[in-house]
């Protein structure tokens, strides 16, 4: 504690817009910076025998998971890496990477949701190919994203 208040002393001789740009060049060294936090209870297993409470980071390129207060994640996974996400039931979020199932259990389902579909949308169109990042079949056969018991991208 001392520390922190030793450095926000020195902080006092900075302007207003000095103090926000020296705390965005030390935010921005974070692995994290950028991403939107959920907090999450994380199940270790498909039959949810053991969970805890993370944070679930939501950024354009990766979705992280962070112990909370700590800085380093846990996990990250590279959009590319994620094969598909949805709903499972009414506050159960799953994302699937490889052969992994990661379960998540959350009442932010909607808001992680639309996030997602977000960057998943914008990675579309920056590749530039509508096949890339796709549903299986034609989305337009299917009920709304969060109807789905899963979005395969």
């Amino acid at each position: 504690m001392s520390a922190i208040l030793e450095r926000w002393k020195a902080l006092a001789a900075y302007s207003r817009r000095d103090s926000m740009a020296a705390y965005l060049t030390i935010a921005r060294q974070w692995s994290g910076f950028g991403c939107t936090l959920y907090e999450v209870d994380f199940y270790i297993s498909s039959t949810g025998s053991f969970s805890q409470k993370l944070w679930l980071g939501v950024a354009a390129s990766c979705v992280s998971l962070y112990r909370q207060g700590e800085a380093e994640a846990l996990e990250s996974l590279p959009i590319g890496q994620i094969c598909s996400y949805g709903v499972s039931d009414s506050n159960t979020f799953r994302i699937t990477a490889g052969d992994r199932d990661l379960l998540f259990e959350t009442s932010k389902l909607t808001e992680i949701m639309q996030l997602m579909n977000a960057y998943f949308s914008a990675t579309r169109r920056q590749l530039g190919k509508d096949d890339c990042i796709s549903m299986e079949t034609n989305p337009k056969l299917h009920p709304s994203l969060l109807e789905l018991p899963s979005h395969p991208v």
